[in-house]
Parts: C-alpha cells; sequence; structure tokens
C-alpha cells in the first residue's frame, strides 16, 4: 500500500476518534446539567427590607396571608417602653424559604391600593410603632415609604390621600369606617416640614414627604415630630 494513502487513513481514523470524543464529552455534560447539577434557575429570595429609621425590629411571620391583619393588630398592641422605636418585617413560607414581603404584596395583604404611581416609586416600606409617651397612653403607628422619583410620588399620593385613612386602618384602626368624602385635606408646617393633614370626622392624620424620598405618614402630630426628631440624631441613610 503507498505511504501517502496509510498516512490518510490514520488522520481520518484520528479524526473520527476526536469526534467520538467530544460528542461523548457534550452527552455526559447534557446528562450532568440535566439530572445532577443543582437549580440556579430559582428566583431570587427578596432580601430583608432596609430600615429606613434608627429603631429595633420585630420580624412578624405569616402562617397565611389571610393573618396579616390579627398579626399587625397583636404587634401594634405590645408593650413598648415609652418612645421606642420598633419596625414591623413581614414574612411568610414559601418551598421552606423565608420570604419578606415585596412592597406590593405588603399592601395587597393589607387590603390597601394605593395609587398606581406610588406602587411604581416605593423601593422599600416599613411599617413600626413608637412606644407612648408620657402624654399619651397607648403606641403609635406609623408608615414610612421609600420613594425612587418624588414626582410619581407626590402625584400618586395627592390622587390616593383621601382614601388613606380608611385604607391603611390595618395600621389606624380608628379610621376603619371613614369614608373619602369626609376626609378633607389642609397644609401645616411641622418642624420645618411642609405637611399634609387629613382631617375626618374622628381625628387627623398627618403626612410629609422628608427630603424628598421619605412618605412619612403617622395618626398624631407627636408621633411625626418624634419621627422628624429621630431623623435630627440618627440621618436616614
Amino acid at each position: 500500500m503507498p505511504p501517502e494513502r496509510t498516512i490518510s487513513r490514520r488522520i481520518r481514523t484520528w479524526v473520527f476518534g476526536i469526534l467520538i470524543f467530544l460528542l461523548a464529552a457534550a452527552g455526559g455534560t447534557v446528562a450532568y446539567l440535566e439530572y445532577f447539577a443543582p437549580e440556579s434557575n430559582q428566583a431570587p429570595i427578596p432580601e430583608k427590607p432596609k430600615k429606613l429609621i434608627n429603631a429595633g425590629e420585630k420580624i412578624i411571620r405569616l402562617e397565611r396571608r389571610e393573618d396579616f391583619a390579627d398579626e399587625t393588630k397583636n404587634a401594634l398592641a405590645q408593650n413598648l417602653p415609652p418612645g421606642e422605636f420598633e419596625v414591623l418585617l413581614f414574612s411568610e413560607e414559601r418551598a421552606g424559604q423565608m420570604f419578606y414581603l415585596l412592597p406590593s404584596e405588603f399592601f395587597s395583604a393589607a387590603g390597601a391600593r394605593p395609587d398606581q404611581k406610588i406602587l411604581r416609586a416605593v423601593s422599600t416600606y416599613n411599617a413600626g410603632v413608637i412606644g407612648p409617651s408620657f402624654q399619651e397612653s397607648k403606641n403609635s403607628p406609623f408608615l414610612i415609604l421609600e420613594v425612587s422619583s418624588f414626582e410619581e410620588g407626590a402625584t400618586g399620593m395627592s390622587v390616593w390621600e383621601k382614601k388613606i385613612p380608611r385604607e391603611l386602618s390595618f395600621l389606624f384602626p380608628e379610621f376603619s369606617q371613614v369614608n373619602e368624602l369626609e376626609v378633607v385635606p389642609k397644609n401645616q408646617i411641622i418642624k420645618n416640614q411642609d405637611a399634609r393633614v387629613l382631617e375626618t370626622p374622628v381625628g387627623k392624620m398627618f403626612y410629609v414627604f422628608f427630603n424628598r424620598k421619605l412618605i412619612i405618614i403617622t395618626e398624631s402630630q407627636k408621633a411625626l415630630e418624634d419621627i422628624l426628631s429621630r431623623y435630627t440624631i440618627f440621618p436616614p441613610n
């Protein structure tokens, strides 16, 4: 047999062998990824919401979303030392993992329906409570929303504000029967901040934009002043 033909046959044999090896390796990789590799396409677990105010924290683990109102009521009624701040963080278990409620999930669980501009703008929320001051006999709840856009937040709040007392009655229960037609918004300066006062037949609610990125909502002027004073000592990040 001529030498050239022998060399050509060897080359074909080598090429064929290399192709068989590559196909086997590719098949092994596919089998590993299909049957043995750990899952990598799971959605990331939402991180714990950052605290928007210097405060302690209480994690509320919801067995069911239907328990949201009762769990919140119990947390608001707890005995806190006078003037102590505590943030409430809501979580639930899904497939063996603990998830913290996203802003949209938080509002949905609470039965609140903010304007869409608010939902788009809110990046973090802190529901919380302040222990009773010496002038008051009960805890003061609050809600702080961090917004990514002041313009959208301000527009959304102006649309939503008359519904706020009733829709946030899971935090401020005395406003649960207030109709939006009974809400009269007014302007007021509180600790050098432009505040909106929501007057109703059962009392007042207050909200301000602090540093154009935090919406602070309370049911009393004293609670709002306490939060603003705390920010002068512990500025928000």
